[in-house]
Parts: C-alpha cells; sequence; structure tokens
C-alpha cells in the first residue's frame, strides 16, 4: 500500500537534494593570510613582490599577500614583524634587515605557531620554518678564490688579495 502523500515524497527529496547542493556551494573556502616583510627596496626585490602579488590568483584568491618594507630599519621591520603576528598571519616570509635585532620578532611570531619563511637571508636564530636563499658567504669566498687562481702569483711570489665590502661597514680579505 502506498502512502498518502506519495506525490510529494519525490519533490521533497529533490528540494534537500537541492539544499544540500546549494548549502555546500556557499561553503566558504578557507583563506590565508601570508605576511611579507621585506628588508629594503629597489629592482629585485620589487620583482619579487610583484610576483609574490600576481601568483595570489594561482589558488583562485583563497590567499591575501600583504607585503610591508622596512626601507633598512630594523626598528621598522621588527614593528612589522610583530604587527603580523598580531593579526594572525597564516604565514610570515621575512627578508631579514638585521641578522641579529630581528630574532627575537621571529621567536615570537613561531611561540604563537606561525611558520616563518626566511627569504634570502637569514637571523641569529635556528628558530625558522623554511630558509630560501643562498650561502652568501660561501659564494663568496668561491668568487674570491677564483679571481685569486684568475690571477696567480706575481714575480715577487706574492697572490693577489681580494676585499669584501658588506653592509655592515665590514672588510673581510681573502689572500
Amino acid at each position: 500500500m502506498r502512502p498518502a502523500n506519495h506525490h510529494l515524497l519525490l519533490p521533497a527529496i529533490c528540494a534537500s537534494m537541492l539544499c544540500m547542493l546549494l548549502v555546500s556551494c556557499n561553503r566558504q573556502e578557507a583563506r590565508y593570510h601570508i605576511g611579507f616583510s621585506q628588508c629594503v627596496g629597489g629592482a629585485w626585490r620589487e620583482k619579487v613582490n610583484m610576483e609574490m602579488l600576481s601568483a595570489q590568483h594561482l589558488y583562485n584568491n583563497v590567499v591575501d599577500v600583504d607585503i610591508k618594507n622596512a626601507d633598512n630599519i630594523s626598528e621598522r621591520q621588527i614593528a612589522q614583524i610583530d604587527s603580523f603576528v598580531s593579526a594572525g598571519v597564516d604565514i610570515l616570509v621575512v627578508a631579514p634587515n638585521d641578522y641579529k635585532s630581528v630574532a627575537p620578532a621571529i621567536a615570537r611570531a613561531r611561540r604563537r605557531g606561525i611558520p616563518v619563511v626566511l627569504f634570502d637571508r637569514k637571523a641569529d636564530t635556528n628558530n625558522y620554518t623554511a630558509y630560501i636563499g643562498g650561502d652568501n658567504i660561501a659564494a663568496g669566498r668561491a668568487m674570491a678564490n677564483y679571481a685569486l687562481s684568475l690571477v696567480g702569483e706575481s714575480r715577487q711570489g706574492r697572490r693577489g688579495t681580494i676585499q669584501e665590502l658588506t653592509g655592515e661597514d665590514e672588510i673581510v680579505t681573502c689572500s
């Protein structure tokens, strides 16, 4: 025997399925906020910034990238990092301006459980998630040794001298 309201059963099932479909379609996708604290501007860093911003569309616009420039001012970069931490970014990318001074701010981000990616430069901490960059000191030594090998020894039996000038008013000499 069929129920008296059998003619309502199919529309009720269809309406239920339609509601479930609409609810699943309206479900908000997770959004991710990436904070990027650059140490300084310049053509190369601006190119990096533009590539990061343009890559947002590859992730169906669920990624927001916020880039701040510290203009070679470590105190400003520390404030930027702390601001990103307070905002609860999902990932923090830092190109450190100063090896030592930004390390405590990076540690504060890690204590909050925020993954930290050091970009291009390292900081005076091992408490980071990933590093993207090269070993600039090893690269500099390799280039200096290669240059010295090209010079060879002089008639007086001396080899050339290579001096490296760094951003910290430091001179490193290789002979």
